[in-house]
């Protein structure tokens, strides 16, 4: 067994990669046997919902100029969304320390590596996976995440690094629930509900 403890350095530079660079199924390399159930049988509303809700989330961050994302064309709407390199979401405070203030934002963190590890690390197992309780999970924090943590009013205008950095978990959850939508649920990841 390994034992691993990440700096708020080393999260801060791994959650700006993952909004700098589009999540990709590498289908060679993760040939699984994926549990389904019949489509009749599962409910996807909660995870699209979570989607939807994210993607409107970052609409209004860039409307309102907290975020700027990478343009995407109706054309081009298979890109995934994402963070232009030369644009940073400020993850960490000037002390180090990540910008986060809440457990709803480790929580969400925490399930965001979980799925990765589902995505990347537990698919070379060749072990079934259920993905949409997968996909469940990360939409229940997304949602948790959503109902306790703020990012307009106050956020906005007292800490508004706190609001970026916030809106860029958004960022990468929108991303896995979009690549776990398409590319494991095989459904559309719907922009608005």
């Amino acid at each position: 067994m390994i034992y691993l403890k990440l700096t708020d350095l080393t999260i801060a530079n791994w959650l700006s990669y993952l909004t700098s660079f589009p999540l990709k199924d590498d289908k060679q390399k993760f040939q699984v046997s994926v549990k389904h159930k019949s489509p009749q049988t599962i409910n996807l509303f909660p995870i699209q919902y979570s989607h939807a809700r994210c993607c409107s989330l970052l609409c209004m961050g860039e409307r309102d100029g907290i975020i700027t994302l990478a343009p995407i064309i109706p054309e081009n709407y298979s890109q995934f969304w994402f963070i232009p390199t030369s644009e940073s979401i400020p993850w960490q405070k000037s002390n180090g320390e990540l910008q986060f203030l809440h457990d709803a934002e480790y929580e969400l963190i925490a399930e965001i590596v979980s799925t990765l590890d589902y995505i990347y690390c537990i698919s070379t197992t060749k072990k079934a996976i259920n993905w949409v309780k997968v996909a469940n999970s990360l939409s229940s924090a997304f949602q948790t995440f959503y109902g306790q943590c703020r990012i307009w009013g106050e956020v906005k205008v007292k800490t508004p690094k706190l609001a970026q950095a916030r809106l860029g978990l958004v960022l990468v959850t929108q991303s896995l629930l979009r690549f776990l939508l398409e590319e494991k649920l095989g459904t559309k990841a719907l922009l608005e509900l």
